[in-house]
C-alpha cells in the first residue's frame, strides 16, 4: 500500500486526461545507510577481504571442491553395512544360471581383508568389518559352472571404508568483532582430501545469523576457516564436513568462544539515548548491530537520536525471509543476582510507530523481552502493527513513554538480559518502530517518566540560506546572501519543572583551517530560555534582529576564512544543566556540517522517503531549481537511488538541463539519454551512497555544460514506460526546496510547481568546477560505444541494419530501439541483419544489451528515406 502523498497531477489538455501520478512514499534500503555501515565496518571488512579475498558479506566461490559427499564411481560399503548381490541375474550374462546342475563357487572367501562374503547357492552378501579404520578394496572372486562342465570366472570389486566420525577441535576464545583464523590440524582420511564445506551445526548460541564465516582458499578442500565475530558472548560452533576420495565424510565441530563482559551494580543504571552518530548502537550496552541508529527517521524525539527497527537487515538489505523476526536489540548480561523484586528495578523507554516510514502491518510487532534464570526469552509486552495505515500520509506519531518493573524473582540472576525484537512480514522494508531513551535500573520509579535532564532533539539547520551545501567559490562570491539568518533548535525538558537554560551558546568553525568565530554567541535568553514541562520546545534565532545583532559577525567570520579548494562550516548547539547527571551530557550539544566543496545540494545525504512516478507512460519529468552565483561549468550530477520499486535497474532515465524561462517548448541545453540506475553498493564493497553521472557525450566522452550565472534546472525524465512504479529518486524529509521543484507529465502539458506541502529536498546534486568526477563504475553494467564490441552499418539507414560483432555469438545479445524521447519503439533478438520497423526520418538510438551481463552499448543512428 502506497501511503504518502499521491500527487494526481490531473492535466487536462484537448480532450484528454492524462492520470500519471507523481507519488512520494518512504524510501527502503537507503544507500547512505549502507554506507555508514560499510564505514563503521571498514577496517575488519578490509582485514577479512585481505585473508579471503573476497568481503565478507559476497557471495563464496563456487568450485567443485565445496560440493559434499564426491561423486564415487563403482561399489562401497560403509564399515558394518552390506551389500547383497543376486547372482542369478549375473549369471545369465554368461550363458546359463539357473539351470538343474549349474554351480557357483566364492573362490576367495578367505582371503578378503576389509570384509567378509557370503554365498548362498545364488544370493550373495558383502559385508565391512564393523571395525575399519580405514578404506579399501576387496575383490570377490566368483566361478561359474554349467551341467555340461563348462566353467567362467567372474568377480565383484567392492570398496569398503570406515564410518565417518565427529571430531571437537580445541575452543578458540576470539575477542568480539574480531577476524580470526583457525586451522584444523592432523586432518587424516584414509584417501586423499577431495572437498570440504559448511553444514547446520545447531548450537545455543544467541548470535547465530550475526556472525561470518568462511574459509581462506575455495581452489582446494581447505581445512582453514576465517571467522568474523559479532558482539554476542558465548560459544558458537561451527561445523564442517569434509571428505575423502572413498566419499569418507567427517564432521569437524569448531567452537569459537567470543568474550564478554557482563554489567554489573556498578554500571547501573544503563541510559542509551542514541545520541551518538551510529550506524549502529554502542557495544558499551548492546550486543546487536542490527538496528540503524539515527537522526531523521522521525521527529519529535525525546532526544537527539533513536534506535529504527524496520525490514532492512545491518548490511541495509531487506531481510529474504517470509515473515520472521527481523531487527533486534538485545543488552549485554547484567548481574541482578544480588538483589530482588523488592528492589523495584525498571526498565524504561520511548517508543513510536511508523515515523517517515510506514505504519507495520498487523501481522508485524515489536516486542519487549526480558531474560529469566532459566535462559528463556519471557515476552513482557508486545506492540501489534495495524490491519489499515491508521495514518493520514504525512502524519508522525509521537513517541510514547513505556516502563516495565522487573517484579518476579526469576530475572535476578547473573545474566539477566532485555531485548526487543521486531517481526516484519514481505514488504515490511519501511514498516517501522522506533525505539528512544532507554533507561534501566533500580528505584525506577515506576511510571515515572521524569529524568532530571535537557536534551536537544535534532540538529541545527543549515546556515545557508537555500542550500545544505554548495560550491565553497559559490559560496565566497556572495557571504551575505548566501548565509541564512535564522538558526532553529529544539529541545525536550524531561524533568518535572519548568527549566532555565540560559547557559547556552551557538558555535562557528571552519573544520578544514581551523577558522571559528570568537567570541561565540547564545541561541536564546530570557523567557526563551525558560523550557516547559515534558514537551518538545522550539526556538529561533533571527542573528540579523536585536537586541542581539550577530548576523555581521557571522560574515566577517566566514570572509576570514582563508581560500581553498573546498570547505566545511560546522554548526553547534550546546547548553550547560549543572543539575543533570552526567549520563545525560551526550544530549547537551548538537552539530551539523555544511559541506563547501564543488556541487549543491537541498539534502542532508539522508532520504526517508522518495519520489518516483506512477504508471508512467514515458516522458514524464521532475525538475529541479538551483542559482549560481558565478558562470561555472556543470561537470557531472549526483543522485541517490532508494532501493525500492522492485528492480528498476532495467528502467531507462535521461538527464535534462534547462535555462530560464522554464515554459512547455523550452528546449533542453543538455541532455544525456538512456542512463539506468545503478546502485553500486550492490555490486562493490563500497562507501558511496550517491551514483555520479559525469555529462558525457555519446560516445562516453566528457561533455561539460557552461552555465551562466544565475538560475538553471536539472531535470530527471522517466523514460521507461508501462511498469506500475518509475525510478525512486531519495527524498528528504528533513529539508526543504522551497519553490524550487517541477513537474512535467508530457510532452504536451506546462509545467507545473508543486504544492508548498511538497516541496522537501530531492538526493539531486549538480556538481560543478574544473575537473570533471569519474562516473560511478558500475562494473558489467556500464554504457560503452557498440562500436567497442560490433560494426553496425550502414549509417544513415533507409530501415536496415547490418551487425558484425568482433567477439562473441549473436545469441547473447539482445537490441531496443528507442526515439529521441526516449520512447521504446522495438525490441528484437540481435542478429546479423536487423530490420527496423517503418520509422520517420530522423534520430534513434540502438541499445544492445548482453543478456548474461546485463552490459549495454548505444549506437546512435539516422533514418533517412
Amino acid at each position: 500500500m502506497r501511503i504518502f502523498y499521491a500527487l494526481t497531477l490531473s492535466l487536462f489538455f484537448s480532450f484528454s486526461l492524462f492520470a500519471q501520478e507523481l507519488i512520494i512514499e518512504p524510501a527502503g534500503g537507503n544507500p547512505v545507510y549502507r554506507s555508514q555501515i560499510r564505514q563503521a565496518d571498514a577496517a575488519l571488512d578490509a582485514q577479512f577481504e585481505k585473508i579471503a579475498g573476497f568481503a565478507p558479506d559476497a557471495p563464496r566461490p563456487e568450485g567443485p571442491y565445496n560440493n559434499c559427499p564426491p561423486d564415487f564411481v563403482g561399489l562401497l560399503v560403509e564399515a558394518g553395512q552390506s551389500m547383497a548381490f543376486d547372482l542369478a541375474i549375473d549369471t545369465l550374462v554368461l550363458g546359463g544360471g539357473g539351470n538343474p546342475g549349474d554351480v557357483i563357487t566364492l573362490k576367495n572367501a578367505g582371503q578378503l581383508v576389509y570384509g567378509t562374503a557370503q554365498l548362498d547357492t545364488t544370493s550373495l552378501v558383502y559385508t565391512a568389518l564393523t571395525n575399519l579404520t580405514g578404506a579399501g578394496t576387496d575383490t570377490l572372486k566368483l566361478e561359474f559352472c554349467r551341467a555340461d562342465g563348462s566353467c567362467d570366472d567372474f568377480s565383484y570389486v567392492i570398496t569398503a571404508k570406515r564410518r565417518g566420525t565427529v571430531h571437537i577441535a580445541p575452543p578458540m576464545n576470539v575477542a568480539p568483532e574480531s577476524v580470526n583464523t583457525y586451522c584444523l590440524e592432523n586432518v587424516t582420511f584414509p584417501g586423499e582430501r577431495r572437498c570440504s564445506q559448511f553444514t547446520d551445526c545447531p548450537d545455543n548460541y544467541d548470535g547465530e545469523g550475526q556472525q561470518l564465516f568462511s574459509f581462506i582458499h575455495y581452489s582446494i578442500p581447505d581445512t582453514c576457516v576465517l571467522y568474523y565475530a559479532n558482539r554476542f558472548p558465548g560459544t558458537d560452533t561451527v561445523c564442517v564436513v569434509m571428505c575423502d576420495e572413498y566419499v569418507v565424510c567427517d564432521t569437524f565441530k569448531i567452537p569459537f568462544v567470543i568474550q564478554g563482559d557482563t554489567l554489573t551494580a556498578a554500571d547501573l543504571p544503563i541510559f542509551d539515548d542514541f545520541s551518538y552518530p551510529g550506524p549502529y548502537p554502542t557495544p558499551q550496552y548492546w550486543l546487536d548491530k542490527q538496528v540503524y541508529v539515527n537522526r531523521t527517521f522521525a521527529d519529535s524525539l525525546p532526544a537527539i537520536g533513536m534506535a529504527t527497527f524496520d525490514g532492512i537487515d545491518r548490511k541495509g538489505k531487506p531481510y529474504d525471509f517470509f515473515s520472521g523476526v527481523a531487527d533486534r536489540l538485545t543488552s549485554k548480561a547484567i548481574d541482578l543476582s544480588n538483589f530482588s523484586p523488592e528492589d523495584e528495578f525498571v526498565l524504561k523507554f520511548y517508543v513510536a510507530i511508523k515515523g517517515y516510514g510506514k505504519a507495520p502491518s498487523l501481522k508485524d510487532s515489536l516486542v519487549v523481552e526480558f531474560r529469566d534464570n532459566t535462559g528463556k526469552w519471557v515476552a513482557i509486552d508486545g506492540y501489534p502493527g495495524f490491519f489499515n495505515e491508521p495514518f493520514v500520509g504525512d502524519t508522525v506519531p509521537p513517541f510514547e513513554f513505556k516502563n516495565y518493573l522487573l517484579d518476579q524473582q526469576r530475572f535476578f540472576h547473573k545474566a539477566f538480559q532485555f531485548r526487543f525484537k521486531a517481526y516484519s512480514s514481505p514488504g515490511g522494508a519501511v514498516d517501522m518502530w522506533h525505539v528512544d531513551y532507554v533507561w534501566f535500573g533500580p528505584d525506577g520509579l515506576f511510571g515515572d517518566d521524569t529524568f532530571q535532564d535537557v536534551a536537544y532533539t535534532m540538529p541545527p539547520n543549515s546556515i545557508l540560506k537555500r542550500y545544505t551545501a554548495m560550491p565553497w567559490w559559490h559560496f565566497r562570491e556572495d557571504i551575505p546572501g548566501n548565509l541564512g539568518t535564522v538558526l532553529r533548535a529544539q529541545l525536550f525538558n524531561h524533568s518535572k519543572e519548568i527549566q532555565n537554560v540560559d547557559d547556552n551558546r551557538i558555535d562557528l568553525e571552519e573544520t578544514v583551517t581551523g577558522t571559528s568565530l570568537s567570541p561565540n554567541f547564545g541561541f536564546f535568553q530570557g523567557a526563551d530560555a525558560n523550557l516547559p514541562i515534558k514537551e518538545n520546545a522550539f526556538r529561533e534565532n533571527d542573528l540579523s534582529q536585536p537586541p542581539i545583532q550577530v548576523f555581521d559577525k557571522v560574515v566577517q567570520f566566514a570572509q576570514s576564512i582563508p581560500d581553498g579548494d573546498e570547505r566545511n562550516l560546522r554548526v553547534s548547539y550546546s547548553l550547560n544543566f549543572p543539575a543533570q547527571g552526567a549520563q545525560f551530557f551526550d544530549n547537551d550539544r548538537v552539530s551539523l556540517d555544511v559541506p563547501l566543496k564543488n556541487y549543491f545540494a537541498y539534502d542532508d545525504g539522508s532520504a526517508e522517503r522518495q519520489i518516483s512516478f506512477k504508471s508512467p507512460s514515458g516522458g514524464e519529468q521532475l525538475a529541479v531549481r538551483y542559482t549560481t552565483n558565478v558562470d561555472d561549468t556543470l561537470r557531472a550530477v549526483q543522485i541517490l537511488f532508494p532501493h525500492l520499486n522492485g528492480d528498476v535497474q532495467t528502467q531507462v532515465f535521461n538527464l535534462r538541463v534547462y535555462l530560464p524561462p522554464l515554459t512547455k517548448d523550452s528546449e533542453p541545453v543538455y541532455e544525456q539519454e538512456l542512463l539506468t540506475p545503478f546502485y553500486p553498493d550492490n555490486l562493490f564493497d563500497t562507501l558511496q551512497g550517491f551514483t555520479t553521472y559525469r555529462l558525457e557525450d555519446i560516445l562516453g566522452n566528457p561533455s561539460p555544460l557552461f552555465i551562466p550565472k544565475g538560475d538553471f534546472y536539472l531535470t530527471f525524465m522517466q523514460v521507461t514506460s508501462g511498469v506500475q512504479y518509475g525510478i525512486p529518486i531519495g527524498y528528504d524529509a528533513n529539508n526543504t526546496c522551497d519553490s524550487c521543484l517541477f513537474v512535467k507529465m508530457n510532452i504536451t502539458t506546462d509545467w507545473t510547481p508543486l504544492p508548498a506541502d511538497l516541496t522537501q529536498a530531492p538526493t539531486f546534486r549538480p556538481v560543478f568546477g574544473s575537473t570533471a568526477p569519474a562516473t560511478t563504475s558500475s562494473g558489467v553494467a556500464e554504457w560503452r560505444p557498440a562500436s567497442e564490441v560490433m560494426d553496425i552499418f550502414p549509417n544513415p539507414t533507409s530501415g536496415t541494419l547490418f551487425v558484425r560483432l568482433k567477439s562473441g555469438n549473436f545469441d547473447q545479445y539482445r537490441a531496443v530501439l528507442f526515439n529521441e524521447l526516449g520512447q521504446v519503439l522495438s525490441e528484437m533478438e540481435l542478429s546479423e541483419k536487423l530490420h527496423l520497423p517503418d520509422l520517420d526520418n530522423g534520430v534513434y538510438f540502438l541499445q544492445i544489451q548482453h543478456k548474461k551481463t546485463n552490459e549495454r552499448f548505444n549506437h546512435k543512428l539516422f533514418i533517412l528515406k
